[in-house]
């Protein structure tokens, strides 16, 4: 178990530290248990795999009924795997959109010097912290290789990725801001891995100014803010400091899960520090990324997705390591995460953080609300 929490899970920062400690010793165990992992990963697709039989088909076993067009998608591509044709896991990903009606606004005529005036063609940059949801760790569970090496599908991050080049394509934030500004710049592709080219470090060039690392709980969110400015100023061929920017921050499941399952701490990460710690960021951005609009989005409760691990042997093993002493009728799950979420919108309450170039805006989509799930 110490093996799980301290050299699997540690992001990369740390993990270039403990490879340093004890360079052969430490090589040996990390492939050793990527094998057992990567093993029981195998045994569990397996076992799916030969669930998928004329007899139990893709309907039986998979009871979400989903009405969104990117979603439909999606699970036809899934209901034609199980169904027995010969498509690589991989193919199912990634999903676009087959309309989008939105009207196709200009740019402001002038340069906005307020981003309460902002419009969608008129966001140069995009930007990202968080942890392995934004980072899009095995995000599409493709190969063996990709489970191996804890590849990062960066292209493909919900808020960051920039497959393809238009939301028919990817159905990503950047791709739909793409489709006002072609000359978006910050959004990432290809892929990143947290073996020696983790996203959030300067080994992987594919992460572009997704900053988020797997693993990373708001204790490392201000790193990675210092590290998103870093690029953008060690770049300035490619990035305008002074253009519009939006940065999405998405943190919160570490917190929860590392806080009170892994390092196992009677209080685990409090609201108070977690509101903190978001704090302490903003700050930091305030000061030294000006004209920037921040996508805060709320708290993600891991446990209203157990339902859905029997479609992932990835999500399976995740759950089990990181989030093992928690169930989804544990009242501090609810507690926990509430708490962030009400730190949360008090941050976006505060005026401090509500200027004319800079803003925090709070997205609820991930609120108390049951039905979303």
């Amino acid at each position: 178990s110490s093996l799980y929490s301290s050299t699997f899970w540690a992001t990369p920062r740390r993990f270039d530290s403990l490879i340093a400690s004890n360079q052969g010793m430490q090589k040996t165990i990390f492939i050793t248990l990527l094998l057992q992992v990567n093993l029981l990963v195998c045994i569990e697709s397996v076992s799916l795999a030969r669930q998928a039989t004329p007899e139990n088909s893709a309907q039986d076993l998979n009871p979400v009924v989903i009405g969104r067009d990117p979603y439909d998608i999606l699970v036809k591509r899934f209901q034609t795997l199980l169904d027995g044709e010969n498509v690589p896991l991989g193919s199912l990903l990634p999903v676009g959109v087959e309309t989008f009606d939105c009207e196709k606004i200009d740019s402001s005529p002038t340069p906005p010097t307020s981003v309460h005036k902002l419009r969608p063609s008129d966001v140069q940059m995009v930007g990202a912290l968080g942890d392995s949801l934004t980072a899009g760790l095995w995000a599409k569970e493709a190969h063996m290789l990709a489970q191996i090496t804890l590849e990062e599908d960066v292209d493909i991050s919900w808020s960051m990725g920039g497959n393809g080049s238009t939301p028919f394509d990817c159905a990503t934030m950047p791709n739909f801001l793409r489709f006002y500004n072609s000359d978006l710049k910050g959004y990432s592709s290809g892929t990143c891995s947290m073996v020696g080219e983790a996203s959030g470090s300067d080994n992987c060039p594919n992460g572009a100014l997704n900053a988020a690392v797997s693993g990373e709980t708001s204790r490392g969110l201000l790193a990675e803010a210092q590290h998103l400015v870093k690029v953008i100023r060690n770049n300035p061929d490619i990035y305008d400091e002074a253009s519009w920017k939006v940065v999405t921050i998405f943190i919160g499941v570490n917190d929860l899960c590392t806080g009170l399952c892994t390092l196992n701490q009677p209080e685990g990460i409090t609201r108070t520090e977690y509101g903190n710690n978001v704090r302490q960021t903003l700050d930091y951005l305030k000061s030294n990324l000006p004209k920037t609009f921040v996508n805060l989005v709320n708290a993600l409760n891991i446990t209203k997705l157990v339902p859905f691990q029997e479609y992932s042997a990835n999500c399976r093993l995740f759950y089990s390591i990181m989030c093992q002493c928690l169930k989804p009728d544990d009242p501090r799950v609810n507690s926990y995460i509430e708490g962030y979420q009400d730190e949360l919108a008090k941050i976006a309450e505060d005026a401090s953080y509500d200027q004319d170039d800079f803003t925090v805006v709070l997205q609820p989509f991930l609120d108390r609300s049951e039905e979303r799930f």
